[in-house]
């Protein structure tokens, strides 16, 4: 089924790099206007020239998702500008291949904040506006770390795990809100 994606306002996390740059740029070319954003202002600009040439209104946005403040002000941005957000692909992540003990916990907190509670805090701010239209799309990224624990991926696939089952359950709270 080929999905309809003409004038949907995408928020995407992490569309410096990697995954959500791609995403950012075939949903662009797919008619959406995507909202981006990551930490590297530098890297956004280059997505955001890819983009624009399918989908002119696009915006990139330097945001910390682990930051709750800076989402919230995010989203209140991308609201105002763009009227809603009809969807929110939570792709933000940091991957770190390295034995657990040797793995400062500030770098194990990080994780989790981007990982994980960066994806709590994107939800938090869009869903109030998707639950009164009755209307909206959440996509977390994932991994196969997320179902099986791997060697040296400790804080990675906790906080994969932990995106999976918060996901879960939040299917089955916001279906009936018409969030999908």
């Amino acid at each position: 089924i080929a999905m309809d994606f003409k004038d949907q306002v995408i928020l995407i996390t992490g569309a410096s790099s990697g995954i959500g740059r791609q995403l950012a740029v075939d949903l662009a070319a797919r008619g959406a206007i995507v909202a981006g954003c990551g930490r590297s202002i530098a890297r956004l600009r280059e997505t955001l020239k890819e983009v624009r040439r399918a989908s002119p209104s696009s915006t990139m946005i330097g945001c910390d998702v682990s930051d709750a403040e800076q989402v919230r002000g995010m989203v209140e941005k991308i609201i105002t500008d763009f009227a809603r957000i009809d969807a929110l692909i939570n792709n933000a992540a940091i991957g770190l291949r390295k034995p657990f003990l040797e793995t400062d916990l500030a770098t194990v907190e990080e994780i989790m904040r981007v990982n994980y509670l960066g994806a709590v805090y994107c939800a938090h701010e869009v869903l109030p506006s998707m639950i009164e239209r009755r209307s909206g799309q959440i996509v977390n990224i994932s991994s196969g770390a997320g179902l099986i624990g791997t060697l040296n991926l400790a804080a990675y696939c906790a906080s994969k795990f932990a995106l999976n089952g918060w996901s879960e359950s939040l299917y089955y709270e916001l279906k009936p809100l018409g969030v999908h």
